[in-house]
């Protein structure tokens, strides 16, 4: 079911001009771009998973914003990381429709559409499209409907699709649709993971995208 090929092969600036498709009224967010502070140092993959997880802990939801609380622990430096995350993070979730959105410890999940119970004659399901928003990234299901589209067409209107979840760069919107084209021949739902925070940061972009199955 899987190409056994690299995510770095795929390029990260992806986002030229869109097809006109059914999710073409989320053109306008893939055109965001992930920019980072000046002041905020470059992170190995190592270093900036390990400040998330120090940091994970300090981070909650007040009036639908991620907030940094009892941080005397962080550094100077993991302090600029944060600060840095939590400003993208936030800036994203303006293009987030976060009515009925659940919040859950620190992170926003937003159910877009039921999951199915049919089966395909291939026994595999719709799968569901719902996504998770944290400070550092968000989860999106995709279901295999999505990914049979990005298939068929395509990095720049798998990025569109994947931009009409709301709040997602359109770089890492990008990255996400090749990845999915890299790694899948046929279509199936999946579970991707972009992690912001990573794809702005570290000195390689290639576990800042994870795509698995639904």
């Amino acid at each position: 079911m899987k190409k056994q090929l690299l995510l770095g092969a795929v390029s990260f600036s992806l986002i030229g001009g869109l097809a006109t498709t059914s999710y073409a009224s989320a053109a306008s967010n893939t055109e965001t771009n992930i920019e980072t502070n000046e002041s905020q140092e470059t992170l190995s993959d190592t270093q900036t998973q390990e400040i998330i997880n120090k940091a994970d802990k300090y981070i909650v939801i007040e009036n639908n914003k991620f907030v940094l609380k009892d941080n005397n622990t962080l550094t100077n430096s993991e302090l600029i990381f944060v600060k840095d995350s939590l400003q993208r993070a936030n800036e994203s979730l303006k293009d987030v429709n976060l009515d009925g959105a659940e919040v859950t410890g620190n992170h926003f999940t937003v159910s877009i559409s039921p999951s199915t119970s049919g089966f395909t004659t291939l026994a595999v399901k719709e799968g569901k499209r719902d996504a998770k928003y944290y400070w550092w990234g968000a989860k999106i299901w995709l279901t295999k409907t999505d990914v049979g589209a990005i298939l068929n067409s395509g990095i720049a209107v798998g990025s569109t699709i994947i931009g009409s979840f709301g709040g997602i760069p359109g770089a890492a919107a990008g990255a996400a649709a090749g990845a999915i084209i890299s790694q899948y021949s046929k279509p199936v739902p999946v579970i991707a993971t972009i992690n912001y925070a990573k794809f702005a940061s570290s000195t390689t972009r290639l576990s800042a995208i994870t795509v698995i199955p639904q």
